[in-house]
């Protein structure tokens, strides 16, 4: 599978890294804005991803650029018929998100967004422990760490994206009723702080998300209150990381295994859905989180 890459700034780096050891998957080109970076292997470099697609066969474009210029590249995609992995968050606006999806649609494309946590083996083992303790009745969710910090894109829409994201994907509906607030004002701008959201859902089922990128501690976990017990997920650790429980965390039982890193996962099942053709669902669920995003920003403001 050859790909072209569009970045490669911190977020960019990982991919490469996560993409070399992977076997028949590699990259060739890389698109940038700026500089060409300094790089421990040999790549070839455009500053035109239009252009390069021209005259380059690709089987697919890993599009890991800042958010405001997702829209245009996945376009250019488009044009040209490839398959695109997008990180998050899809577009800066439902409305993109929707255009996008339709052309996609109409082509019979295939395109995922990057919300690599939902792809990750823990996390499917997590929803499958969960399908056998009843009714999910509340999400516990924390996703915090100390930045980054991005210009043109507010802490809502870049962090709180994978939260809703998780969301939808364990309630499968449309949230009832929310609301979000700042933990701290010690910043005037909307680029750095901590932010608490609370999510309702039909059957007084609730999502809590405490997120941002203004905290010393590193942390991404989820604990999911069910109708017969709790289950515990540490999504940065990669082993030791379900933890089940009958009473309240009392006697718990640990699944000691080892997974493979969240973007990893979600490489291959890019790879997997080029060669087999499989459209994910996973396109759809981000125009969703795109609506609810524009959402709370616009409540936020006032």
């Amino acid at each position: 599978m050859r790909l072209c890459m569009v970045g490669c700034g911190r977020w960019g780096r990982s991919y490469l890294k996560t993409i070399k050891p992977l076997e028949s998957v590699n990259v060739d080109w890389i698109v940038i804005r700026k500089t060409i970076p300094k790089l421990q292997e040999a790549f070839s470099f455009s500053y035109d991803l239009d252009k390069l697609l021209e005259i380059e066969f690709f089987d697919g474009v890993v599009i890991a650029s800042p958010p405001d210029t997702h829209f245009d590249l996945v376009r250019i995609c488009l044009k040209h018929k490839l398959p695109v992995l997008v990180e998050k968050p899809f577009t800066k606006s439902y409305e993109q998100s929707s255009f996008l999806k339709e052309e996609f649609d109409k082509k019979g494309l295939i395109c995922m967004v990057g919300y690599q946590h939902l792809f990750s083996e823990k996390y499917k083992l997590l929803k499958n422990q969960a399908s056998k303790g009843g009714e999910i009745k509340t999400v516990y969710s924390i996703a915090i760490s100390d930045g980054p910090y991005r210009e043109n894109i507010t802490v809502v829409r870049d962090w709180g994206s994978h939260e809703i994201a998780t969301a939808l994907d364990l309630y499968k509906e449309h949230p009832t009723s929310m609301s979000i607030s700042k933990v701290k004002n010690s910043y005037t701008n909307q680029y750095k702080g901590l932010y608490y959201l609370e999510m309702y859902f039909s059957n007084d089922r609730k999502f809590n998300s405490l997120f941002g990128n203004q905290s010393i501690t590193k942390k991404k976990q989820l604990i999911l209150e069910l109708d017969n017990g709790f289950i515990y997920l540490d999504n940065l650790d990669q082993a030791s990381n379900i933890v089940t429980s009958q009473n309240k965390f009392l006697n718990l039982s640990q699944l000691n295994v080892h997974y493979e890193m969240p973007l990893e996962t979600l490489v291959k099942e890019f790879k997997c859905n080029v060669k087999n053709n499989i459209r994910s669902p996973i396109l759809e669920l981000s125009v969703n989180v795109n609506k609810i995003l524009d959402e709370l920003e616009i409540s936020f403001r006032e």
